[in-house]
């Protein structure tokens, strides 16, 4: 028998043999195997006479003794002899690869990141850090170097802006027991200053005197209120100005009754120094200042509420009672001396006999014949103009609390007094703890528009940027590069009276 060529194109490999067979001994539709086509085979394969079919049946014998199961699709082998010779004869048979058994591929993990690349993260992450630091570095010493510039030289105020007045400012309140006399001294101090002009105090007198209080027409300067007019007894507090040649001053009248207390306090606490009337007629300075009455109250709230400088104008003295006599004058400052002595440092306290309803000793020294020829000091407006002020630094920050606020045609407006610091038209103001910023676009002084504001000044701002939410009573403005700090506690301590 010739060899057999398993690579002819005739042979296919049968996987449940592990052989390679001719393709045309494929069994039919039935079940009787086909023959193979003797001319195909001559044709196909290399000159033999070998019969494909010896070669199917040795391979479905040898299939036989491995698996020793029946092979369906095989012919069945003729003659064990034919497949002995053809076994001898045929040469070592070459095994086809085997199939190659694919599985469905697996999502291969993702190589985790090397080593040597962090230190590159690393890298770019410091640069950028180091970067932010250095401008956060640089804009803390721009800032720094601005404070210091601001603290030393104070907030660089335009050139075109300038100063409306260069004098001091002051803030005197009036405060004492009821019907000692304030309005009347604040009036007559008015009128003698030049604020009041002469056909408006005789429209003051007819009014007093259909009302039968001729006394109080001085008092209807600054009662400009009928209840307080037809009582004789202030409830609001009163506001008026007048200067020196040294001096501007804005004059309050707090209200003395114990009712408006809380008036008298709004006073005060925007006030500089204050000036404690007492009445030296008979028994009207004991009611005063025996408990229940307003002298001692008003002196403990004056301290308590920021006022360290007391001047204490014995009023009335020209009384019918008193006739200027200088005993009743010192046993008043005898008997309030000691009291006053617990709130008020004795360097920083004066004493002057005045008369508000004559205006003697109030802006002129007393002449000589007087019947007070007894008292060698000072007048009141000298007394004023030589008390040693509050000291301010208009080069620090700038601090005003709003007292009020309010809106007009438009234009949210803030009433207060600057308590440090100076503050001009187009200065970038905040407004503290809420911390809202906004732009000054004008200030009032004395109803009148002014380019510049000193320490001391009691000033209307007309803010651009704020609503009136943003401006509350005790909130604090400042400037908005040194703002005021916040805090959440503090700590005080108080002493009773």
């Amino acid at each position: 028998m010739s060899k057999l060529n398993p690579t002819a194109k005739p042979f296919r490999f049968n996987p449940k043999v592990r052989a390679f067979v001719p393709k045309s001994f494929r069994k039919s539709s039935g079940s009787t195997p086909a023959k193979a086509n003797a001319s195909e085979v001559k044709a196909e394969s290399q000159p033999s006479e070998v019969k494909a079919t010896s070669v199917e049946q040795n391979t479905a014998e040898s299939k036989k003794e491995t698996t020793a199961t029946p092979v369906d699709n095989e012919a069945p082998v003729e003659s064990w002899e034919d497949a002995a010779d053809v076994e001898a004869k045929v040469e070592p048979k070459v095994e086809a690869p085997k199939p190659v058994q694919t599985k469905p591929l697996e999502e291969t993990p993702k190589p985790e990141p090397k080593v040597e690349a962090e230190p590159q993260v690393t890298k770019s992450k410091s640069d950028s850090k180091s970067k932010t630091e250095k401008r956060l570095s640089k804009a803390a010493s721009a800032k720094d170097d601005l404070l210091k510039e601001l603290n030393e030289n104070g907030v660089k105020i335009p050139e075109e802006l300038k100063h409306h007045d260069k004098r001091p400012h002051l803030n005197v309140v009036f405060i004492g027991h009821v019907d000692a006399g304030k309005s009347t001294l604040s009036g007559q101090l008015l009128l003698l200053t030049g604020q009041v002009d002469q056909r408006t105090i005789e429209k003051y007198e007819r009014e007093a005197k259909e009302k039968n209080r001729e006394s109080w027409y001085l008092a209807f300067i600054m009662d400009t209120n009928e209840e307080e007019r037809a009582k004789g007894k202030t409830v609001e507090v009163g506001r008026a100005h007048f200067e020196t040649k040294k001096r501007r001053y804005t004059l309050l009248d707090a209200p003395g009754h114990k009712n408006y207390v809380p008036n008298m306090i709004a006073g005060a606490a925007q006030a500089d120094i204050g000036v404690l009337i007492i009445s030296a007629r008979r028994s009207e300075f004991e009611a005063g200042f025996d408990r229940g009455g307003q002298t001692r109250e008003h002196a403990m709230l004056a301290k308590t509420l920021g006022i360290s400088r007391l001047v204490v104008a014995i009023n009335k003295m020209d009384e019918s009672t008193v006739k200027w006599d200088v005993d009743r004058y010192d046993k008043i400052k005898k008997k309030l001396g000691p009291f006053l002595k617990k709130w008020f440092k004795p360097k920083d306290t004066a004493w002057l006999p005045v008369s508000a309803y004559t205006g003697d000793n109030l802006t002129k020294p007393l002449p000589k014949g007087h019947p007070c020829s007894w008292y060698k000091g000072k007048c009141l407006l000298d007394v004023l103009d030589n008390v040693r002020s509050t000291s301010r630094d208009p080069k620090a920050g700038l601090r005003m609390p709003i007292i009020a606020r309010y809106k007009d045609m438009g234009t949210v407006c803030a009433l207060g007094k600057i308590e440090s610091g100076t503050i001009y038209r187009g200065m970038k103001i905040k407004v503290m703890p809420v911390g809202a910023t906004g732009e000054c676009v004008g200030i009032l002084v004395k109803e009148k528009p002014v380019d510049i504001a000193c320490p001391g000044e009691n000033v209307v701002l007309q803010v651009k940027g704020l609503e009136e939410k943003d401006l509350l009573s005790g909130f604090v403005v400042c400037e908005r590069e040194r703002p005021c700090r916040k805090c959440v506690s503090f700590e005080a301590q108080v002493s009773a009276p």
